[in-house]
């Protein structure tokens, strides 16, 4: 899977625009035998790997990711990840423009049999306050379709102007698995910096593929943990900017 998503990496920035980029691969407590598999990818597809020497989660390595970076911006694209449009790359660029106070870009995810997995965000309240929006939904649904802006989208994609990393820091490691994306954007957008959807490109999302499942009913703890932090953090301030129209 990681390999497929590299590939389309390639494939996207070599087709698409002539931008130079590079790819980070964090692996994360992965067993001995991947170790040595990852390390032989790395030379035949060109990226950059570094190891921790014990699973943390989800947070910490994408910190990891972006202390290396030295790309401008920094985009975080999950594992389970596949492009195809070849425009992708450009019209990410694109949609931070001349604006310099266009901080955070993410764009939609399809599933693969190409029903709409991630349309944006929106209210929704109680324990959760936001989900996908569209989920579900044809993939030319008009709506997913358009560039608007928000104060949060999903980590899957998301694209951070170095400024906004120089301005307010990496993302919380109080999250460890789920959270840190979407309190990343609010977070930034309470400091100033404006948060774009872009349903403009897309890619292909396999959605949680990587995420070991220890629940058969209801989330494990740790993940529970992470959305009970997240809920008392923004409960507030998130019905305000629903109030307020904002999402």
């Amino acid at each position: 899977m990681l390999g497929r998503c590299i590939q389309s990496i390639h494939q996207v920035c070599m087709k698409g625009s002539s931008i130079p980029y590079e790819i980070i691969v964090v692996a994360d407590g992965s067993p001995a035998p991947i170790q040595e598999r990852l390390k032989k990818m790395s030379s035949s597809l060109r990226f950059k790997l570094i190891i921790n020497p014990t699973n943390t989660g989800y947070t910490k390595p994408v910190n990891t990711g972006i202390r290396h970076a030295e790309g401008d911006p920094v985009i975080l694209v999950n594992d389970d990840i596949v492009f195809e449009d070849p425009a992708w790359l450009s019209s990410m660029l694109k949609v931070f423009g001349k604006d310099p106070k266009r901080g955070i870009v993410g764009c939609s995810l399809l599933f693969p049999h190409r029903m709409i997995q991630d349309g944006g965000m929106t209210y929704v309240g109680g324990f959760h306050l936001a989900v996908l929006k569209h989920r579900g939904q044809p993939e030319n649904t008009k709506e997913a379709n358009r560039v608007q802006r928000t104060v949060m989208v999903a980590g899957g994609i998301m694209a951070i102007r170095r400024a906004v990393i120089d301005g307010i820091g990496l993302l919380n490691e109080k999250f460890c698995i789920l959270g840190s994306d979407t309190d990343y954007c609010l977070t930034a957008h309470c400091r100033g910096w404006k948060v774009v959807y872009n349903g403009r490109t897309y890619a292909i999302h396999y959605e949680s593929q990587t995420r070991k499942k220890t629940e058969k009913n209801g989330l494990p703890p740790i993940q529970r943990r992470d959305l009970e932090r997240f809920y008392n953090k923004w409960k507030e301030p998130l019905k305000k900017m629903h109030e307020a129209g904002m999402i």
